[in-house]
């Protein structure tokens, strides 16, 4: 018996191998760094790439946090903004988020995060 790999998660911002390579290859497709529009688009290119290939849905993901890459759309702000920008993401059907704590020395911001974010998602 064949045990199954961890799960393939292709990502980037390129408008034609990107999607081709996600939906023939990956579990989920990760979005980093665009606005929710730039995303949706991106999220459709994937979808059609599937429906070329004849996979029926790609999993996505999309990213939005600061890292050494130039952000084009941060959330900056209250965890309200913070969790309505994660529900303009889900709207176009992102079913993960990835948050990334910058100072793992500042646990009051996890806690933040896990008090105003987290119930609300």
């Amino acid at each position: 018996m064949q045990v199954p790999g961890p799960p393939i998660i292709v990502g980037g911002r390129g408008p034609k191998r990107t999607p081709e390579l996600a939906a023939r290859y990956a579990d989920e497709f990760n979005m980093p760094f665009k606005s929710v529009a730039e995303t949706a688009e991106a999220y459709e290119r994937v979808r059609e790439a599937g429906e070329r290939t004849g996979r029926a849905e790609a999993g996505r993901a999309p990213l939005h946090a600061p890292s050494a890459l130039p952000p084009e759309d941060p959330v900056i702000g209250s965890p309200a903004k913070l969790v309505e920008r994660i529900h303009e993401f889900a709207a176009i059907g992102a079913s993960r988020v990835h948050l990334r704590l910058i100072d793992m020395n500042d646990p009051d911001h996890l806690e933040l995060m896990a008090a105003e974010v987290l119930p609300y998602v």
